[in-house]
């Protein structure tokens, strides 16, 4: 997926993805993927208005002051993979290159038998909204260690947060949970 400016006869923006879930085992689930945005936009706190030029957040020289803040150049990789019978590695990187961070991060493990399931995953993320107009909102990450106990049939027992997390941040989530029951 590519944004064609033809004014500057350049990509503005694009992004790739490669997935791999086979259909014959949905539970093996690989994304690699990498996006990045050159617009020339900035937000004029003095205005409060978006403007064409420059990309930076603030003044340079000034505390908070971010350069080519609205810019990203991301990659994500996730994957859900069968380690032994019944036991699940599940995993998460985004980073972004131009602030040189990792936006989220988790790892964990899964067991999953014929009655229940339980997923125990350490977590960083940072409430990253690109488009922000308040950029230090943008610079604080969280930390957390999440436990999720499923008993099939009648639904999250406790941690329904580490569904929301995982469907979001790994594409074929949802697919693989949806032929699970």
């Amino acid at each position: 997926d590519f944004n064609w400016d033809p004014d500057s006869r350049s990509t503005r923006s694009g992004s790739s993805m490669f997935h791999y879930q086979p259909e014959d085992d949905v539970n093996k689930v690989v994304n690699l993927g990498y996006r990045y945005r050159n617009d020339a936009i900035r937000y004029d706190q003095t205005t409060g208005k978006w403007q064409v030029g420059g990309g930076d957040y603030g003044t340079p020289g000034t505390p908070g002051y971010v350069k080519d803040y609205y810019k990203i150049q991301q990659h994500d990789f996730s994957v859900i993979w069968p380690v032994v019978p019944q036991w699940n590695a599940i995993a998460r990187w985004q980073h972004d290159y131009n602030r040189n961070r990792t936006l989220e991060a988790f790892g964990g493990f899964e067991y999953d038998n014929c009655c229940w399931k339980l997923r125990l995953i350490n977590r960083y993320w940072v409430n990253y909204d690109e488009f922000s107009q308040d950029a230090p909102s943008n610079e604080k990450g969280d930390h957390g260690i999440f436990l999720q106990i499923v008993l099939k049939g009648l639904g999250g027992v406790v941690g329904n947060k580490v569904e929301t997390f995982l469907d979001e941040g790994i594409q074929g989530y949802r697919t693989r949970e949806d032929q699970a029951y």
